[in-house]
């Protein structure tokens, strides 16, 4: 995703520059995401009854201390060898920041793991859009942020979706253990993908360099998160495979990436 960041807001920059962001981009914000990612592994160890996993708390927390100082390293490197925009630095602050207080809210109980790691991969997924903009202006326009809110809402529908999974497929994070909590998940997933479809919709009215391209893309994506959107709404009356939709959320992901290489700015 950082590297959509940095393609989308490539207007006016110069080619040296943007050849670098294309490269650091997404090596350093790796990082960063793997910091995220790692956070979850943490909550998972601090809260399982019997830890099976290869590596104990201490050895999780160091991890995630190092991989975010090899990010954050990456991105002075880069901001101070070619003169970038340094509030990219304060932008991953303050996303470890986001993952440490997720992750600290959810080990004292404050909010629900489960929410808590949906919301961390979510993020990871999206957040470096803005990173890779960063990296080439101070001057975000609006349509990049409808971007990062639309992708933020289909990935989190799909993590829902992935946790109903009766045959232990999808690999999702919320335990499935009545019918109560399946018709909630699955009320979650459907009012994400509605609020997906709606920023999608929007991000047409803004500042894109190519609106007719971008709302062709666009219509084939919504077709895809219709469906999905249909089949959840199924699922909430009756019992059925959450793969369809799973799939369905997975193309209709596609369809943004490829609706955000032409948004430009």
């Amino acid at each position: 995703m950082a590297i959509i960041g940095v393609l989308i807001s490539r207007v006016n920059i110069g080619i040296e520059q943007f050849i670098t962001n294309l490269i650091f981009a997404p090596i350093a914000y790796l990082f960063i995401a793997i910091s995220g990612l790692t956070v979850i592994k943490i909550l998972q160890i601090t809260q399982a009854s019997t830890n099976n996993s290869k590596i104990n708390l201490k050895q999780a927390l160091a991890l995630f201390g190092s991989i975010y100082v090899v990010g954050i390293v990456l991105t002075v490197v880069n901001v101070v060898l070619y003169s970038l925009n340094t509030f990219v630095i304060i932008y991953i602050v303050i996303i470890e920041v986001l993952w440490v207080s997720l992750g600290l809210l959810a080990y004292k109980n404050k909010i629900n793991t489960a929410f808590a790691c949906v919301t961390i991969v979510s993020l990871v997924f999206t957040l470096g859009i803005i990173y890779g903009a960063l990296l080439n202006t101070l001057t975000i326009p609006l349509s990049i942020y409808f971007i990062l809110i639309t992708a933020s809402f289909l990935q989190s529908a799909r993590e829902f979706i992935k946790s109903y999974d009766k045959k232990n497929r999808g690999g999702g994070f919320i335990t499935i253990n009545n019918e109560e909590q399946r018709d909630k998940t699955l009320k979650l997933s459907l009012i994400f993908q509605i609020l997906s479809s709606a920023f999608f919709i929007i991000t047409a009215f803004s500042n894109i360099a190519y609106p007719v391209l971008y709302i062709f893309v666009m219509i084939i994506g919504l077709i895809f998160i219709g469906a999905a959107m249909v089949l959840t709404f199924k699922s909430i009356k009756e019992k059925r495979d959450y793969l369809r939709t799973s799939w369905l959320l997975k193309y209709g992901i596609l369809m943004e990436l490829i609706a955000f290489f032409v948004v430009g700015s």
